[in-house]
């Protein structure tokens, strides 16, 4: 295609400024599939990793759940382990004398695994108040 200079000008020079909108239009409806292909793509990225981190919040909320309840069942099984061992040391120094005290404690022992955590803390508690009470007492 060959271009010719002359001095007819290819748009009305009254109207220059309604055919510079039009000249623009063309250009933006030329130019804005790729931009619609480019935030589409934009868009479904955003969208799948939107989604990836809600799943992972999901899974992060659950292992936080999990790793709660092995922490309380952890530390329950400190306090029995605890208190059994007191109820050793009772045995080993031999206060466990009387009837009723033993009863007691082959009771303890049986039902320890059923107890909420301040009964075996009360436990734990009033094994210590026995074992300082005779060895305080002299027996």
């Amino acid at each position: 295609m060959k271009l010719i200079e002359s001095n007819i000008p290819d748009i009305d020079i009254e109207n220059i400024d309604k055919e510079k909108v039009i000249l623009s239009d063309k250009i933006i409806n030329f130019i804005q599939p790729f931009f619609e292909n480019y935030d589409s793509d934009k868009i479904d990225n955003f969208n799948t990793l939107k989604i990836q981190l809600e799943n992972k919040k999901l899974k992060v909320s659950q292992n936080k759940v999990i790793l709660e309840n092995t922490s309380l069942k952890y530390n329950r099984q400190k306090k029995i382990k605890k208190l059994l061992n007191k109820i050793t040391e009772l045995i080993s120094t031999k206060l466990i004398n009387d009837n009723k005290l033993k009863h007691e404690i082959l009771i303890l022992v049986k039902v320890v695994d059923t107890l909420t955590n301040d009964k075996i803390d009360y436990h734990i508690f009033e094994i210590d108040k026995i074992i300082k009470k005779r060895f305080l007492s002299g027996e």
